[in-house]
């Protein structure tokens, strides 16, 4: 059987916590005219929030580290 080789767009970026701690969070398919705006008033909005939670220490969410909008290619490795 052929392999099966997908490509897609993925926004991560990765937030820190007030205990040193990084998250890095995933979305998929983000818009092609995503600004760096946006980007930075969703994180904003995310720690203004606490939207994300930190490790047993129960660490605030203090602000985004990095984003970047990845190109992924995977392929699928038939084991059956």
């Amino acid at each position: 059987m052929a392999d099966i080789i997908t490509t897609k767009k993925v926004l991560q970026n990765v937030f820190t916590f007030a205990d040193g701690d990084t998250r890095t969070v995933n979305i998929p398919n983000p818009k092609d005219n995503l600004t760096a705006e946006q980007v930075q008033a969703w994180a904003d909005f995310a720690v203004q929030n606490q939207i994300l939670i930190g490790d047993k220490t129960a660490a605030a969410l203090t602000g985004i580290q990095s984003s970047k909008i990845l190109d992924v290619t995977s392929t699928d490795v038939d084991i059956s």
